[in-house]
């Protein structure tokens, strides 16, 4: 797991900044997964939804999370659940640990999903073992592998 990594894209030839990218692989075959994070006061937008997906079309990155400390508007829901299944909208749940502000969870929101949408939300996270451990454990939407950092 590298925070701030810099991954190629495929058609310009330049690199381009992920938040976060978590490499391991499954089945002998390399996986990247890209954490794009955004901390604002209002839920995140459908054009930083889109702004991302389009970024990440050209890198090496087989699953895209966006991480919205506010949630996501509906449109942006809708982006997400469109991309079936390769990106994923993510909200922190924030706890205080001596009076700082820790993640605890990561999960999909489900707030802003439509109603007619037929899919229930699914259980999404990431669980890191603390700095003395030496691997991170992903498990996404039923998906469970366990990658270097």
């Amino acid at each position: 797991m590298t925070e701030s990594k810099f991954l190629t894209d495929s058609v310009l030839g330049i690199t381009r900044e992920v938040d976060i990218a978590i490499e391991g692989e499954v089945d002998g075959d390399p996986i990247v997964i890209s954490v794009e994070i955004i901390e604002r006061s209002r839920r995140a937008s459908v054009n930083w939804v889109q702004q991302m997906i389009r970024k990440h079309l050209y890198l090496s990155t087989n699953l895209l999370l966006l991480a919205s400390k506010s949630g996501f508007s509906q449109p942006a829901t809708i982006a997400v659940e469109r991309e079936g299944g390769h990106v994923q909208a993510l909200t922190p749940e924030v706890i205080q640990v001596n009076g700082e502000a820790v993640v605890k969870n990561l999960y999909v929101d489900p707030q802003s999903r439509p109603p007619s949408y037929p899919t229930p939300p699914r259980t999404a996270g990431i669980h890191l073992v603390p700095a003395t451990g030496s691997r991170a454990r992903i498990v996404m939407s039923g998906f469970s592998e366990t990658a270097a950092p």
